[in-house]
């Protein structure tokens, strides 16, 4: 067992490494493999997130706030979705914050580069204030964070409130109207379809007609569902036990239509019928597809 916790915890290390020196700065975006994979060790080993914890307050300390960048947003993707790591956070939330929030610029001023710095910075005050919302009740530490943020002269907690606030009216704008797109797009689609329904239906009974016509059907004798349980000790099929092994082949080769001059014509109309239903799936499916996108 401790082999095996050894063993995440290695891997995990790597994970970590890996996210951080590989983070996205322009785009702001981690990993999403690796990242991935993290979350589903320590989902499996719990006990491996105080150790692992230690790393993350390394690359806290790192001299570059892309690095503090990257370690943050992992943050923000870990505490919400773990008890563990969010005792981990909040019971170090003061050395958290002095690396990310510079509340000792005197002594410990954030580290180039300046953009990085600044976003790193607002980030920071932007995530504690979402946590205390959202889990202030469960964790205390977390309103002594956001008591010595707002009393801070050298931080502008209310700014970062604000910029947070202005953030959600935009996402809240974006959704509101992608709804609405969504449901143009919907509107569309039924109508379309309802205008065509009948031509398509009509289409489909064409198709099942002349297929129908040109290729020979096999009916199955409804009468075999009716058998009762065979005996298995007596009875006997064609020369056979029931259990004994029998190997049957059966033909899948599609059925060959040779066309000639009495079956021309429906091969003509099925062929009609087949161009007119890709049409008018060109037309409805890419229309469904971007209702749901």
């Amino acid at each position: 067992m401790q082999d095996g916790r050894s063993s995440q915890l290695i891997a995990s290390r790597r994970i970590l490494s890996n996210l951080i020196k590989q983070f996205d700065f322009n785009r702001r975006v981690l990993n999403e493999a690796k990242l991935k994979e993290l979350k589903q060790i320590l989902k499996s080993n719990p006990d491996i997130i105080e150790p692992i914890f230690t790393d993350f307050l390394k690359y806290f300390r790192q001299n570059d706030c892309e690095y503090r960048l990257a370690v943050l947003q992992l943050c923000a993707e870990l505490f919400q979705r773990s008890h563990v790591f969010r005792i981990q956070l909040t019971s170090h939330m003061q050395e958290v914050l002095l690396y990310t929030a510079e509340t000792d610029p005197l002594h410990y001023p954030l580290p180039p580069p300046k953009e990085a710095a600044k976003i790193l910075k607002l980030e920071t005050l932007k995530l504690v204030k979402l946590w205390h919302e959202k889990y202030a009740e469960a964790y205390s530490k977390l309103d002594f964070a956001v008591n010595f943020l707002r009393s801070s002269k050298s931080l502008d907690f209310e700014h970062a409130s604000a910029e947070l606030q202005i953030e959600r009216q935009r996402a809240e704008e974006r959704d509101r109207k992608k709804d609405e797109q969504s449901k143009r797009v919907i509107e569309k689609v039924e109508k379309e379809f309802k205008e065509r329904l009948e031509e398509i239906s009509r289409c489909i009974n064409e198709t099942r007609h002349a297929l129908e016509l040109l290729v020979p059907r096999f009916d199955i004798d409804d009468d075999t569902h009716d058998k009762k349980h065979l005996n298995y000790e007596n009875e006997m099929i064609h020369g056979y036990s029931v259990l004994e092994p029998v190997a049957v082949t059966v033909a899948l080769n599609a059925p060959i239509v040779n066309v000639n001059a009495e079956n021309k014509i429906i091969i003509n109309a099925l062929m009609d019928c087949m161009t007119m239903l890709q049409f008018y799936k060109k037309i409805i499916l890419p229309l469904a597809y971007q209702a749901w996108q």
